[in-house]
């Protein structure tokens, strides 16, 4: 991708970019968790540098979202974002009907054998990060969700002490993006498509991961 967008230095250095995450290989467990869900979202990035139709790129769209649901429930969010970058780029009304199509097909392909056997567990389980169902509805409160606006408040506070640099950056950059295309954002954003996938993604999921209310967890 990084050669694909840029030259080959690009890719090299996007390689070692990878390689210098301490997460990443300091912590196979989390490494192993997350794989399968950032390689669907780079094919996300790879197939809209080609040239395709809207019909088989929100195709496309649509079987990668499914398998990201799959994946890992908590990407749902890529679902809501990929619409919003359907909006932005004047999709025609197909490529909307055949997104949601596909994803909704893989997401059944994939959870009915699992569901079938006992949808009680299942369901608790699948729609866990959304709303309680069946046996998670008798857990402890403190288990499944936050009900204090403190622990909320608390755990941005958090957010915003260990991601400051990157925030401040990741703003920064967009302002300067902004100043430099004056009234023709909207342009610029719909001739930069790579790019406004990029933050739409980078900014959805960074609010869906880390300011959601429902879940108590940490900024790691």
């Amino acid at each position: 991708i990084g050669s694909m967008l840029g030259n080959r230095w690009a890719g090299i250095s996007a390689v070692f970019l990878i390689c210098t995450n301490f997460l990443l290989l300091s912590n196979y467990v989390i490494a192993t968790m997350y794989a399968m869900a950032m390689f669907l979202l780079l094919l996300f990035v790879w197939f809209e540098l080609y040239e395709l139709p809207w019909p088989r790129k929100a195709m496309l769209a649509g079987l990668m979202t499914g398998l990201l649901f799959l994946t890992r429930s908590n990407m749902a969010a890529v679902a809501p974002l990929y619409i919003v970058y359907l909006f932005i780029m004047k999709a025609p009304i197909r490529a909307y009907i055949l997104y949601g199509s596909v994803s909704l097909f893989i997401l059944i392909l994939g959870y009915l054998p699992i569901i079938l056997p006992n949808p009680p567990v299942a369901l608790g389980h699948i729609l866990s990060p959304f709303f309680s169902y069946g046996f998670y509805k008798e857990l402890p409160t403190n288990l499944v969700s936050s009900t204090s606006i403190l622990s909320f408040l608390e755990r941005c506070t958090d957010f915003l002490k260990e991601y400051y640099g990157f925030l401040t950056l990741f703003i920064f950059v967009l302002i300067s993006i902004f100043l430099n295309v004056g009234r023709g954002w909207l342009t610029f954003l719909r001739r930069e498509r790579i790019y406004t996938l990029l933050l739409i993604l980078a900014a959805g999921l960074l609010a869906a991961h880390y300011l959601y209310w429902r879940f108590v967890s940490s900024v790691y």
